[in-house]
């Protein structure tokens, strides 16, 4: 029985790690690519509600941050379809994650001046609310239960 490294979960022999690292192989390629083409269109289908979040003005740099940071997903979906995936696997698919979030990151800095303005908003909408229900609320009566 071959042992495993506590820490990095790999196998002690170098020949089992690699005859390992075949076998996953295949399933790693499907569900990488899945996963990617999942994220792309999760990431795309999102654009459809960005007008109501983001300004019009800022629509263009959203959309070059997205395109921009989509790159690297396409590139290693194109990637799993190569022989040299079996070597990067780990690294292209670590990229990917990595991409998607600076994307993410990228494109809330972008909006960030139209968040600060709904915040500002969802306050003032607040402040407002709640003095409609106080100054419009009418008085409860007040029942005496002495009296009876």
């Amino acid at each position: 029985m071959n042992r495993m490294h506590p820490l990095t979960l790999s196998f002690h022999d170098s020949a089992t790690e690699r005859a390992f690292a075949r076998h996953r192989l295949p399933r790693l390629r499907l569900q990488g690519r899945a996963a990617i083409i999942v994220g792309i269109v999760v990431d795309v289908s999102y654009a459809a509600l960005e007008h109501r979040v983001i300004l019009p003005e800022q629509i263009g740099q959203v959309w070059l941050i997205r395109v921009l940071a989509l790159l690297v997903p396409a590139g290693v979906l194109v990637l799993t379809y190569s022989p040299c995936f079996e070597k990067i696997n780990q690294l292209s698919l670590s990229l990917v994650g990595f991409t998607a979030a600076l994307g993410l990151i990228g494109n809330r800095l972008t909006a960030v001046e139209q968040f600060a303005h709904g915040i500002r908003q969802f306050w003032r909408t607040g402040r407002g609310v709640l003095l409609f229900v106080v100054v419009a609320r009418e008085p409860a009566e007040v029942i005496d239960e002495g009296d009876g």
